[in-house]
């Protein structure tokens, strides 16, 4: 092992024919083939089969083009019914409706295409 090999980062290295695994202290598993060009993913595709998960989970998607895919999940507060149950009940329901209005509701995730081709998450905004 070489000075430059001890102070390298753990991940994947050229070694060979293919990469193999750099821990941070030794070479770890054999050396895996270099997947060739053709085997890449399309940015698209993966960019759909991430939305299929957070939709599997129980989200819809809400928009969608090419390149970005807004998927919302959670349900919507009716916010008339609990304005109701407040002014029925004094203000004594205030509390459970500011609860639910900061913990449950819609959220919508930015799912898009990075500058590398991979898929960024590019937020989640909570809905109230």
């Amino acid at each position: 092992m070489s000075d430059n090999e001890a102070n390298a980062p753990a991940g994947w290295y050229p070694q060979g024919d293919g990469i193999r695994w750099w821990d941070g202290t030794a070479w770890q598993g054999p050396v895996h083939p270099r997947q060739a060009a053709s085997a890449q993913p399309n940015p698209e595709a993966a960019l759909q089969m991430a939305a299929a998960r957070i939709v599997q989970r129980g989200g819809r998607i809400e928009s969608q083009s090419p390149n970005l895919i807004v998927v919302v999940t959670g349900r919507p507060i009716s916010h008339v019914l609990h304005l109701l149950l407040s002014l029925l009940t004094c203000g004594l329901w205030l509390p459970v409706w500011l609860a639910l209005a900061v913990i449950y509701g819609e959220r919508r995730t930015m799912l898009s295409i990075g500058r590398d081709g991979r898929v960024v998450k590019a937020g989640t905004v909570r809905v109230r």
